[in-house]
Formats: structure tokens, C-alpha cells, sequence
């Protein structure tokens, strides 16, 4: 019996051997596969991300490229200064203005209500003749 131990032994040994033989070749072969198969799914995961970012970056860039456009292209509002001048008076539109929103006020009413405005100036007349908001209508003197 001694002989059918011997040859189990022995055939198990070799059984050990042979799979131990096959793991190793397994290891020297499939691992490097692996990892190389890793190496480039991370270069192009790393190279996706890179063209997302040059994508968003070019994006965010053409979006601040066509908002500094528009600023610059939107035009200043022109702020007239328009003097009236008769028989050697001098008044500015800016005053009759400010004359007709005094009037309007001592009448009891906000100015923050004037939602429009329109003057008829008769220097000969010495008056700026207004209407607000297409219903009060008033006079002021010039000088």
C-alpha cells in the first residue's frame, strides 16, 4: 500500500505542478494584458476629459467673447443740454423741467408719478405750457 501512496503523492504533486504551471502563465500573460487594457482606458478617459474641458473652456469663452461684444456695441444714451435764449434770457431745458415738477408737486401729487411729459416753450410769453400723463395740464414762467 505503501506504492499506491507513493503514486497518489506523486500524482497529486504533479497535478500541483501542472496547475501551478498554468497560474503562472496565466499571471505572466493576462495580467500585463490587463493592466495595459487598464492603462488605456485611462489614457482615453484622460483624453475625453481633456477635449470636455477644451470643449466647455471654448464654450465659456465665446460666451464672454459675445457678451463683452454686446457691451461694447450697446450704445451711450445722448444727453441733449438744450438752452433756450430770449431777449437776452437764458434758460436751460433741465430748469423747466425742474420748474414744472416743483408746480406738480405743490399741487399735492408726486413727481414719481410723471410717466410722461410734454412742454410747449413761448419765450415771447415768458411760459413753458405742460401736460402730464396725458391729463394735467399746466404753465410755468421762464424767467
Amino acid at each position: 500500500m505503501n506504492t499506491d501512496i507513493k503514486t497518489d503523492v506523486k500524482k497529486a504533486a504533479d497535478k500541483v505542478a501542472a496547475k501551478t504551471a498554468e497560474v503562472k502563465e496565466t499571471v505572466t500573460t493576462k495580467v500585463p494584458e490587463a493592466a495595459a487594457k487598464a492603462a488605456d482606458t485611462t489614457k482615453k478617459a484622460a483624453k475625453a476629459a481633456t477635449t470636455t474641458a477644451k470643449k466647455t473652456a471654448k464654450k465659456a469663452t465665446t460666451a464672454a467673447k459675445k457678451t463683452a461684444d454686446k457691451a461694447a456695441t450697446v450704445k451711450t444714451k445722448l444727453v441733449a443740454e438744450v438752452f433756450i435764449q430770449y431777449q437776452n434770457k437764458e434758460i436751460t431745458a433741465e430748469d423747466i423741467v425742474g420748474r414744472i415738477k416743483a408746480a406738480y408737486e405743490a399741487e399735492g401729487k408726486k413727481s414719481s408719478a410723471i410717466k410722461s411729459l410734454q412742454v410747449y416753450v413761448k419765450p415771447e410769453e415768458n411760459a413753458a405750457y405742460y401736460v402730464i400723463n396725458m391729463k394735467n395740464a399746466g404753465k410755468v414762467n421762464l424767467y
